[in-house]
């Protein structure tokens, strides 16, 4: 059985529980995938594991579970409520880990050996658990457990990971998701951080990461999400991950409870920002927290952009996934918003993505936006417009392993920002600095492998740029009032003997 059968069945007994809720049903996987990552850090520690130890916690192992659901299914389910949700409570008191208990008292009995079966099952078809749950997030995703019109829109995990390569995470920054959703944008952080500090990364065709982990857990992440339902599923991607003791709460970023915990707790504190604001979310008005009341707006991906601005240190860098209107939005605050970015702060790239982004969930156009907190914005400012992102953009959203633009992105960024290659080795310093002289009329096109289910990235092509498929703008270019940055707005006339973006020939080998 292949891993999208394998996934369904899965899904099947949870169903059978009684949870048509999809989002409920991830809940109740994301507790088993907690056990499950507990056990696989204690495979990994071995004599170092001080989890387990204890005749108390030792009951709590995944393998003794699920060998006492095979022998006595209603006696584990009580075992399950009464001494396996307050031991995991006990490890993060606080966090999510408070409502396992509740959570376990929902299995039936006698599926709970089944259950662990299918995701041991699905864990040994899978490169590791935390794929395997990524899997059962994807499933749930495409089924409609998220509410596109309640800003639960997710970032798809390879624009995720183009956002955390582009804003480059440094050992000990503090990186925050104020709508952290299951968490792929604070996994894919994460996950950037590994891959440059790996000297010979192994890279997925869509940009994410494989490897091992070159430092030791733990990064400063945040992530904070208003809907309670998403913070189990986000804890457990980041536990996968290798992270022991996610920071993942339930809150309102917008209300005056967060921002004031933030200032008290992170003062200037907060060095990268990662967010892809709820659009047309839900406002409760009357809790707004004081410095968002003065805005004038209700708009919550503005409100987000500017609690982003006071959050931030000075200096911190921030990546916003943007509905296009609110950059060519007239309204006072959006135009007031975009003049605070350009004038107050330095806006770095606007990279603009194809409607279709977000399908299956939403058709909405997004744009890229990438900024520094303070000083002012006197360096041209890129503008990128993305073609190709590796997938069909229908519905299905199937692999186009190597028709992206999104490596040529992370490659002009890094030129235009001044930055070593995006990937370790592909240059020579020489051939670096001889890139970056003439970035904008090259183009750079991942070299595809296929190694048994997976494409990765085997070498870059650069060509010669047969279209414009980026420009620079300057700042006293993007005039008031309004201070559109639609990437559209300022975008060249077309060359008559310019050719299609798929007619490049392939040139010289990176």
């Amino acid at each position: 059985m292949n891993d999208s059968k394998q996934v369904e069945s899965l899904w099947h007994l949870v169903r059978r529980t009684g949870m048509s809720d999809l989002l409920k049903g991830l809940n109740l996987l994301s507790y088993f995938f907690i056990l499950k990552a507990l056990e696989e850090r204690s495979f990994q520690l071995g004599l170092r594991d001080t989890i387990f130890l204890g005749q108390e916690a030792a009951a709590c192992h995944w393998n003794v579970i699920k060998e006492l659901a095979r022998v006595d299914g209603e006696h584990c389910a009580r075992h399950l409520r009464d001494n396996v949700g307050p031991w995991l409570r006990s490890l993060d008191p606080g966090s999510c880990l408070d409502d396992a208990s509740p959570v376990f008292a929902q299995l039936l009995p006698q599926l709970i050996a089944r259950i662990m079966a299918e995701i041991d099952i699905l864990c040994e078809g899978s490169r590791a658990p935390r794929e395997a749950f990524e899997a059962i997030e994807r499933y749930a995703e495409r089924e409609g457990a998220f509410q596109p019109r309640a800003g639960q829109i997710m970032t798809p995990p390879h624009i995720a990971s183009l956002m955390a390569d582009l804003l480059r995470p440094q050992p000990g920054e503090k990186s925050l998701d104020m709508s952290c959703g299951t968490g792929n944008l604070l996994v894919a952080s994460y996950q950037s951080l590994q891959r440059f500090l790996d000297t010979t990364p192994h890279l997925l065709a869509d940009g994410r990461y494989r490897g091992p982990v070159p430092f030791p857990p733990d990064p400063p992440l945040i992530g904070v999400d208003y809907n309670p339902q998403m913070i189990p599923p986000c804890y457990a991607h980041l536990l996968l991950c290798g992270i022991e003791r996610p920071q993942i709460r339930c809150s309102d970023a917008l209300s005056r409870s967060f921002y004031r915990h933030m200032t008290e707790t992170a003062p200037d504190q907060v060095d990268i920002i990662l967010a892809n604001p709820p659009f047309g979310g839900y406002l409760d008005g009357p809790d707004l927290s004081e410095p968002l009341q003065k805005v004038g707006t209700v708009d919550t991906e503005l409100l987000f952009v500017e609690l982003a601005l006071l959050l931030l240190r000075k200096e911190g860098r921030a990546a916003f996934l943007l509905p296009e209107g609110m950059l060519r939005n007239p309204s006072r605050a959006a135009s007031a918003l975009r003049r605070k970015l350009l004038q107050e702060n330095q806006v770095n790239a606007v990279i603009a993505f194809p409607a279709g982004m977000f399908l299956p969930q939403a058709s909405v156009k997004t744009s890229l936006v990438m900024m520094t907190r303070g000083g002012q914005t006197r360096k041209e400012i890129l503008f990128y417009e993305v073609r190709e992102d590796g997938f069909v953009l229908d519905h299905q959203r199937r692999e186009k392993p190597g028709q992206t633009d999104l490596w040529d992105v992370r490659f002009l960024y890094a030129a235009h920002a001044g930055q070593s290659a995006p990937v370790p080795g592909v240059f020579s310093q020489d051939d670096w600095n001889q890139y970056t002289s003439t970035a904008a009329s090259q183009y750079v096109l991942p070299r595809i492998e296929e190694r048994g289910a997976e494409a990765i990235v085997a070498g870059f092509d650069c060509t010669e740029a047969w279209e414009e498929h980026a420009w620079f703008v300057a700042p006293e270019d993007i005039a008031p009032p309004a201070y559109s940055l639609c990437a559209s707005t300022y975008r060249p006339a077309p060359v008559a003997d310019h050719f299609p973006l798929k007619t490049r020939a392939r040139g010289k080998r990176a």
